[in-house]
């Protein structure tokens, strides 16, 4: 059906014919059948190339590192990893994982919807309050920690025994700043403060120069 002329935010009742329920009511469908409304395609789990590791902060600063926006620096939960839906479907994201070298450090839970060129930030803990923009995401670490070496490490997006996406860094992780793809998506990593606008050490769930994915 064409649902182009409903626009985003409004109530529309829906009559729905042929549908399959189960003995409480609840509609049954299965996750190729599902339509992303005002994401532009169906909704499905992801494969490897459909997400983008886009920014890394393994090294939050001292004075300058509240990347989480909740008021409170910490060289330790300040830390994130940026990741964004470069495929043109909603991308299911239910028990995909983000680990590092050492462990599996976040699960995202049952429910967890990323619409086509949104982005999701994964903090390692605090209270994320940026202003992230519509349709973009954030949690924090379900392990409590994302525990980024400074000097180094691996990123690693996974679904199941399936890699998503991986990225490794070296010392130049270890700057008070984030590493980020320059052009945005496509690009190779490098300290934020290289490019413009100058001086902004981190940007998650934005652009380069700040606006919103």
């Amino acid at each position: 059906a064409d649902v182009s002329a409903y626009a985003n935010g409004g109530a529309h009742a829906v009559r729905l014919h042929g549908v399959t329920t189960d003995a409480s009511g609840s509609l049954l469908v299965d996750d190729a059948s599902l339509l992303a409304c005002g994401g532009g395609g169906t909704s499905r789990p992801p494969v490897a190339g459909d997400l983008v590791i886009n920014e890394i902060l393994a090294d939050p600063g001292a004075t300058t590192g509240d990347a989480n926006c909740d008021g409170t620096i910490s060289t330790t939960n300040d830390e994130f990893v940026e990741i964004v839906n470069v495929s043109t479907d909603t991308l299911i994201l239910d028990t995909v994982t983000v680990a590092d070298n050492n462990s599996v450090r976040h699960t995202f839970a049952a429910g967890t919807n990323l619409a086509p060129g949104k982005a999701v930030v994964v903090y390692a803990a605090g209270t994320p309050s940026c202003a992230f923009g519509p349709g973009n995401l954030a949690f924090t670490a379900s392990g409590g920690q994302l525990g980024l070496n400074n000097n180094g490490d691996t990123v690693t997006l996974a679904l199941g025994a399936t890699t998503l996406a991986a990225v490794t860094y070296g010392n130049e992780g270890g700057n008070d700043q984030s590493l980020t793809r320059s052009p945005d998506l496509t690009g190779s990593f490098v300290q934020h403060t290289t490019i413009n606008p100058p001086g902004l050490r981190f940007s998650p769930a934005a652009h380069v120069d700040g606006s919103a994915f």
